[in-house]
Order: structure tokens, then sequence, then C-alpha cells
């Protein structure tokens, strides 16, 4: 069973999201800030096989963020760590994708 947090500010969407993309077995837990997301992935973090990280805010912000929640899984929690995907509404152009991927977070569009 594929154990999944996302995090969305918009709990429909997130719930279309999960919907649409994921195996309806999954395990799901649903955060609707960062904030919270990120002390889940401190408590949970390599008990988790994906992180998706729905994100519509200014790209500074957006790296700090998807850094701070992949931070959160720190190398003493387990074997290995949550795969991260960033999901962006729309394309914001190579910059913006090269400094998430960076993080060692993929990205994926809507």
């Amino acid at each position: 069973m594929l154990q999944v947090l996302v995090i969305d500010k918009d709990e429909q969407h997130a719930l279309s999201l999960v919907k649409a993309v994921l195996p309806a077995d999954s395990k799901i837990r649903i955060c609707l800030d960062w904030r919270e997301g990120l002390q889940i992935l401190r408590r949970l973090g390599r008990q988790l096989d994906l992180v998706l990280v729905c994100s519509n805010g200014s790209s500074e912000q957006q790296v700090h963020q998807l850094r701070a929640l992949k931070n959160a899984c720190s190398p003493g929690m387990g074997p290995v760590p949550p795969r991260f995907v960033c999901i962006l509404p729309n394309y914001k152009g190579p910059e913006v994708e090269l400094l998430i991927e960076e993080q060692g977070i993929r990205v994926a569009y809507e």
C-alpha cells in the first residue's frame, strides 16, 4: 500500500488530485498548510512513499518551503526517504523548474 502525504491549500483540489493519480488502496494524508506537512514529515517522513506538494506561490517562497519539507526527512530517520513531487498549476519557466529540481524534487504540471 502506497503511503502518501498531499500538501495543498485547497482541500477539494487535493481530493481530486488523489482520485485522479493515486491507486485507490493508497493511504493518504492531506495537509492544508505546509507547516502542518512539515510536522508530519518530522514525525513520519521515512514511513511515507510519496509527498505531493501543490504550489502556486512565488518561486522564492516555493523553494524555501520545498527545501524545508525535504530536509525534514533527515538521514537518521530510516533507509529510504519519500519521493517528492511539486505540482505546479502552470509553467513558470526553466529557472523555477531548475531551482526545484536542484532540491531533488520532481516537477509536474497540471
